[in-house]
């Protein structure tokens, strides 16, 4: 085996060169496309996943020799510009056809909800199973969403370990299962719903498919299934420079009682991008700078969300946040600002959010905004970081006055006792959490500089899955824009990875879950 700067060759011997193979390799870190060769013959990709993984390549009869031969893995085109390190190896041939090894055993599970499964085989890999998507399923290597709580499918005989969760709102059930060749098990799964937010709704802000957008890997019919499985209340369906309305899509498939959509547009130009909502037609974006945006945004009618999306990626040569450092109040193009994407993380995750209280310190007043940017059905999770809303008032008015909360495997709240007697006033911050995410600690900030801070132990216990921290501050001589914040460490969790930086600017990352409330402004 020979890893060389940009592939990996690698030689052998087979003693059985009669009828159809399969080729196994489990694979991760893999940002870009990737080829297979045997022998000169193409046999396909690695999947494009950052995540462990066994990924299946047909050998049909006359590639195999039974000397001298080679296997090939390199890049599909060499950029120094994205330079991609992946790891490869456990690579196997197996004596059988793709077909009779993924339905030499076969499962039927319940959840009763919609939901996703994540299956690992012994080595912790995601495993490719075989099954019928139809309206019901969206499949992907080691993954499946189901509309209805019921997955049947099948996969090689072995030992696996099965999740089945929902979204940051609900717990995880788990089975390991050894199942032999030719055996049919039936498996049920509760899911509990652990952090229940009364008074609040979720949505994910930031979603495509690859029907519209033209990357990725979601179609509709996914969509529909992928935020259903994760436990979100609204999805709003940002494609590139068009509008997409999925209403009739939702009722065909009788999945309207999971979750309701806003129609959205990524008004996507060459000085940043921006989620408008709700968008009935998608504005021009032919534009050279805020100001134009500006003027193409003022032509329309009705309240509209407008989001400053991703603010520190790099697109067209241009950086959203080099500008925002230096723009006036009256020439920022948006109302909102992604302070958490979960699609786009940034190597110090707590970056955004960060750049958001100080533009609030200098009187650019914006509702902080959670969203996944996920163009995947598993690659990257719809709903990991989402917003949500108050639900007392219609979600554009309370969206548009900052009534809000982002989570990002956190859920925070901030509650002042205006009847606070003397000097100082009395401030209560309640994270919530399912169980298998642990808050670090919290954080009170007060005009953008942190004024309080309390850790978390790892042995506390919470109540009804809610941590609770109160301090006082004092009663500041102006108005006060409050915002609390919890963090903790990544639970490293198959069911809900999180992504690495999308665009690194160290070696060294350390990622982190969050939850930020909305902007609180207290009076005198």
């Amino acid at each position: 085996m020979h890893a060389g700067k940009s592939q990996l060759t690698v030689s052998f011997r087979a003693k059985d060169t009669i009828g159809e193979k399969v080729l196994s390799i489990t694979q991760s870190d893999v940002n870009h496309p990737w080829k297979v060769i045997l022998n000169d013959h193409m046999l396909g990709t690695l999947v494009i996943d950052e995540k462990q993984m066994v990924t299946y390549f047909k050998l049909t009869p006359g590639f195999l020799k039974e000397n001298d031969n080679t296997l090939v893995i390199r890049p599909e085109t060499e950029s120094n510009d994205q330079p991609d390190d992946i790891l490869a190896g456990k690579i196997i041939l197996i004596n059988s056809t793709i077909e009779e090894l993924l339905t030499e055993a076969s499962l039927n599970i319940h959840t009763g909800i919609p939901s996703r499964l994540t299956i690992l085989n012994e080595e912790k890999s995601l495993q490719p199973i075989r099954a019928s998507p139809g309206d019901t399923l969206a499949i992907r290597s080691g993954l499946i969403y189901s509309g209805t709580g019921n997955f049947s499918f099948s996969l090689p005989a072995g030992k696996y370990k099965i999740y089945a969760s929902r979204g940051f709102e609900y717990g995880v059930d788990s089975a390991t299962i050894n199942i032999k060749q030719g055996e049919y098990l039936n498996q049920s799964f509760l899911i509990d719903h652990e952090v229940k937010l009364q008074g609040w709704v979720s949505c994910d802000t930031h979603v495509h498919t690859l029907e519209y957008s033209g990357h990725g890997d979601a179609t509709m019919k996914e969509r529909i299934l992928t935020i259903a499985g994760e436990g979100l209340d609204y999805a709003v369906i940002t494609e590139h420079n068009k509008v997409v309305d999925i209403v009739d899509s939702i009722k065909k498939m009788k999945m309207e009682k999971w979750f309701s959509p806003i129609a959205g547009d990524e008004l996507t130009t060459k000085v940043g991008h921006f989620n408008i909502f709700p968008s009935f037609d998608a504005p021009s974006p032919e534009v050279k700078n805020w100001n134009e945006v500006i003027q193409t945004l003022s032509n329309g009618s009705g309240k509209k969300i407008i989001v400053l999306n991703h603010a520190r990626d790099l697109h067209n040569g241009f950086r959203p946040s080099d500008t925002i450092s230096k723009v006036a109040p009256e020439q920022f193009p948006a109302n909102a600002m992604e302070v958490m994407n979960s699609g786009s993380q940034q190597t110090e995750p707590r970056r955004l959010y960060l750049d958001w209280m100080a533009l609030m310190s200098r009187g650019i007043i914006l509702t902080p905004v959670g969203s996944s940017d996920s163009h995947d059905v598993g690659r990257f999770i719809v709903g990991q970081a989402r917003t949500y809303v108050r639900s007392d008032d219609d979600l554009i008015s309370n969206f548009l006055k900052g009534r809000v909360g982002v989570s990002f495997g956190l859920f925070t709240e901030l509650k002042v006792d205006t009847h606070s007697m003397g000097r100082k006033k009395t401030v209560t911050i309640q994270v919530h959490s399912p169980s298998w995410i642990r808050p670090g600690k919290v954080m009170l900030f007060a005009n953008g500089k942190k004024i309080y801070s309390s850790s978390i132990s790892h042995n506390e216990k919470s109540v009804n899955n809610i941590f609770s921290r109160k301090t006082t501050i004092p009663k500041y001589p102006q108005e006060t824009i409050l915002v609390a914040v919890a963090e903790g460490p990544d639970p490293i969790v198959p069911w809900w990875p999180v992504a690495k930086p999308y665009q690194h600017t160290s070696p060294k990352v350390n990622p982190i879950v969050l939850g930020i409330t909305g902007p609180l402004m207290v009076s005198p």
